[in-house]
């Protein structure tokens, strides 16, 4: 569909990119989430020629500043994707984990990431995300525009109403 406005013709685009986050034209997030996995493991491959350099202390920080503030940049916007879309997202959690701990690239390391690294899976990091910011909301922690959206049921049903339902 093609858009004309003062002689000009306006073709819509596929994708846009804005504030580090692309937006594809049915709202799939698939080209983000294909980026953003592109970038990680580019870092993870870095991080693989220097490994054996480095302390585990020191691999576990380079990890949580280039792979997990990537991961964790904008995922409030995954919330509700398809469970295909955050696996995806979860086997760079994985690459970063066989990174860290030295396990081979065919090792299960599921268990290790939950017990030794402490790490949440893709799904449970988006809704810690999405729980915290509604707990900062409530408690007037949030900038205001966010704080006046987020309103108590209570506050809007009352307690008879909840009472009965």
């Amino acid at each position: 569909m093609l858009l004309r406005r003062s002689g000009v013709t306006v073709q819509p685009s596929r994708q846009v990119h804005d504030l580090g986050v692309i937006v594809d034209s049915d709202l799939s997030l698939a080209a983000h989430i294909s980026h953003v996995m592109s970038v990680c493991f580019f870092y993870i491959r870095q991080l693989c020629l220097i490994r054996r350099s480095l302390t585990t202390d020191a691999a576990l920080t380079l990890v949580h500043a280039l792979i997990h503030s990537c991961l964790d940049y904008f995922n409030r916007l995954f919330a509700g994707l398809p469970d295909n879309q955050l696996t995806r997202l979860q086997s760079v959690l994985r690459a970063a984990a066989r990174l860290v701990i030295w396990v081979p690239s065919r090792a299960p390391v599921s268990a290790a990431v939950r017990d030794v690294l402490h790490w949440l899976n893709c799904p449970q990091r988006v809704m810690f995300k999405l729980c915290l910011l509604t707990y900062e909301c409530l408690h007037s922690l949030a900038p205001e525009y966010l704080s006046r959206s987020c309103v108590l049921l209570t506050a809007v049903l009352g307690r008879s109403q909840l009472l009965l339902s």
